[in-house]
């Protein structure tokens, strides 16, 4: 099935990051990132994951205000998922928090969010659909670094 799913849609089951984007104004950045990949009923991330988000933090600047939000697929429970995406939200803010500390920055602020399943972008009945709703959103806003 595997070998099938990356043949017909060019997508691993280890794929980690599908989105990032930046938007700037005037003096303020929006960037956008979103991980998946998570596992099955999995909130734990893997090594990539803490890849992405240390290149990620390179970029944050001091003062941020960052809000990770987690999801689901819609298979199982709509509690259990609910509490499924608070938990990948918070495991990726603790790695967030963590690397950052490692960097000396301690004024960044971090919210998370569970928000369940992700119903608006991937289809549940495919399995890469479901691989791409197991992920976080991270949503950090902050002032440009001068260039």
């Amino acid at each position: 099935v595997e070998e099938a799913l990356v043949a017909l849609t060019g997508l691993r089951r280890d794929t980690t990051v599908i989105e990032t984007s930046s938007l700037r104004r005037g003096e303020s950045e929006r960037i956008t990132q979103t991980l998946v990949g998570f596992d099955y009923r999995a909130a734990q991330g893997n090594s990539d994951h803490e890849r992405l988000l240390r290149e990620l933090s390179d970029r944050i600047t001091t003062g941020a205000t960052i809000t990770i939000t987690g999801y689901t697929d819609r298979i199982g429970d709509d509690r259990a998922n609910q509490q499924l995406s608070r938990e990948r939200a918070e495991y990726v803010a603790g790695l967030l928090r963590q690397i950052l500390a490692q960097r000396g920055m301690i004024d960044a602020s971090i919210t998370t969010v569970g928000a369940g399943a992700e119903t608006l972008r991937f289809p549940n009945q495919l399995p890469e659909g479901r691989i791409l709703s197991r992920g976080a959103t991270i949503v950090i806003e902050q002032k440009r670094r001068k260039q």
